[in-house]
């Protein structure tokens, strides 16, 4: 497991792994938020004599200076789209609470899916009810099912919301995902978990040492 404070940093994990595999993987994350803002969007706002495609062009996942140099100039909810166009990454299913369900032509333009938790899902958010009916979502636009092919699990703390979100009753299909997963990250965002969350208290010191045990 690759844990990181600042979602966007996950980059240097993803692109460490693109380097021993022959294609890009898919990534699922599960987030507060979708994380699909436009590559160097906030960088280029006070350096428009850059080029996005310069920018991104500079990314080669088999040099880490190179994605180091990225992160520099990225800002938070910008590496999946970066990460996709750089070839890290093949397509993203996203499952969030602040998304919309998106369609084929989505993800034909885009290779994302995002699939909404809604406001009375969020103490259910791991339950395998809940990621049974996303992982369907997905595969209904995937050539090859979810599971069946090389993915990231990626998991940013702030789509937890409340001490119950973190304890489900039944999480094998989480625990499936985990065990197939080429690849586990986590983003605390300890900043985002406080003003996320639901129930007083929580935070990411909390919910880490929660995924941890999920996990073990």
């Amino acid at each position: 497991m690759f844990v990181v404070e600042d979602h966007h940093q996950v980059l240097t994990a993803w692109a460490r792994h693109r380097g021993t595999v022959r294609r890009a993987p898919r990534l699922i994350t599960l987030d507060h938020h979708t994380d699909t803002s436009a590559p160097f969007r906030t960088y280029l706002k006070q350096h428009p004599d850059e080029r996005e495609g310069e920018l991104l062009g500079a990314i080669r996942f088999r040099d880490p200076a190179s994605v180091e140099a990225a992160l520099d100039k990225l800002a938070h909810d910008e590496h999946i789209v970066t990460a996709l166009r750089a070839d890290v990454l093949s397509a993203a299913c996203v499952l969030a609470q602040n998304a919309m369900d998106t369609d084929a032509a989505c993800f034909a333009q885009h290779a994302i899916i995002c699939r909404e938790v809604r406001r009375d899902e969020w103490d259910r958010v791991l339950e395998s009810e809940l990621l049974d009916r996303a992982i369907a979502g997905f595969d209904a636009l995937l050539a090859e099912p979810l599971l069946d092919g090389d993915y990231i699990l990626d998991v940013d703390l702030d789509v937890f919301k409340t001490f119950a979100s973190i304890a489900p009753k039944d999480a094998s299909t989480f625990r499936r995902l985990a065990g197939g997963a080429r690849l586990i990250t986590v983003a605390t965002e300890p900043d985002f978990v406080r003003r996320c969350a639901v129930d007083a208290g929580l935070d990411s010191d909390y919910l880490l040492a929660g995924l941890r045990r999920l996990l073990a």
